[in-house]
């Protein structure tokens, strides 16, 4: 059997590890000891784009990077995701890459969108994962991911409407579709999508509500 993938998790400010029982938890970085066990550091970032493969060798640089606010403390990385046939190209900042790679120099860096742009085929699908301000959306409709996207939100009502806006977009308004729900649980967020969108498949991953373990 092959080594097991092991990951962990930069999000609102906060590291986060995989426990043996699958629980997000808490990580102290600075004490980190495993880290020899570690493949990939997903990272939360609001600068990034999708970028389809097929035009990704036509763009310069700058154009790449001009969607972002193009700071010196930050640099850019890139990351081919054949599965949705594009590049993920995204700003780090460098205090931020230097702080994991001097732990764990050999790692995988890969922007938090990452994590949920995975799909089952021949299955409409959205993924959702709600921090205490930030959620991250993406829906894959007919085989192709047609949304990926992180937003900042204040309250419940913010979360519903980005998720609506999502579904709407997706033109998933009338067609049954799965949700799998990650984060923190909201079940007034949950109560109304079911109130709302009945027909909806709901897949709560209660192993990632950091904020219960």
């Amino acid at each position: 059997m092959g080594q097991e993938t092991k990951n962990i998790y930069f999000f609102e400010n906060q590291f986060f590890e995989i426990s043996e029982t699958r629980f997000w938890k808490k990580l102290d970085f600075g004490n980190f000891e495993a880290i020899s066990k570690i493949n990939n550091v997903y990272i939360d970032n609001p600068d990034f784009s999708i970028i389809p493969i097929e035009i990704w060798d036509h763009i310069s640089e700058n154009q790449k990077k001009e969607v972002f606010n193009n700071s010196p403390s930050t640099t850019f990385l890139k990351s081919e995701k054949p599965h949705i046939d594009s590049y993920i190209y995204w700003a780090i900042s460098k205090e931020l890459q230097k702080k994991i790679l001097s732990k764990i120099p050999n790692v995988n860096l890969k922007h938090f969108a990452e994590s949920i742009s995975f799909f089952k085929e021949n299955k409409n699908q959205i993924k959702v994962f709600v921090g205490e301000r930030i959620i991250y959306i993406s829906s894959y409709v007919k085989n192709k991911l047609t949304l990926l996207n992180r937003f900042n939100f204040e309250n419940t009502d913010d979360l519903l409407y980005y998720f609506l806006s999502v579904v709407k977009e997706s033109q998933l308004t009338q067609e049954p579709f799965h949700l799998d729900y990650m984060g923190i649980e909201n079940q007034i967020l949950l109560s109304k999508i079911k109130e709302i969108l009945p027909q909806t498949k709901i897949n709560i991953y209660k192993e990632t509500d950091f904020n219960n373990h």
